[in-house]
């Protein structure tokens, strides 16, 4: 029984990626390099008015964690239970005991998400 390579295909295959067109190259000018546009402001770094996590939790003293980070409860957000964020996706935990503890990962946009959730509670 003669066993066959898989090396075999494997020279017409180079071949043929070195016989691939290249671009033609760019002539070359000899006007002064035209400066290139840079933006005025660096990316906003701080949530903007407008986005973030809105909380409605029951239990409403249930903790809050994004990305690790324990906030206190839903009720120390404040009365809206908002919480303020940049744009981007983040890992909320929320936890109370007696209750399953809940996780997802939330992404947050423009806008403020709307979080809904109800704590089950914990079979002994």
């Amino acid at each position: 029984m003669r066993v066959r390579s898989a090396w075999v295909g494997l020279p017409f295959v180079l071949a043929a990626c070195a016989t691939a067109q290249r671009p033609a190259a760019q002539p070359v000018s000899s006007a002064p390099p035209r400066p290139v546009a840079t933006p005025s402001a660096p990316p906003q770094a701080s949530p903007s008015p407008g986005s973030g996590i809105r909380f409605f939790v029951d239990p409403p003293d249930a903790e809050v964690l994004v990305n690790g980070r324990d906030l206190g409860s839903v009720a120390r957000l404040g009365a809206d239970g908002s919480l303020r964020l940049t744009p981007g996706i983040y890992r909320v935990t929320l936890r109370h005991p007696g209750f399953e503890t809940w996780r997802a990962e939330v992404a947050v946009r423009g806008a403020f998400e709307r979080i809904q959730v109800q704590l089950v509670k914990q079979t002994p």
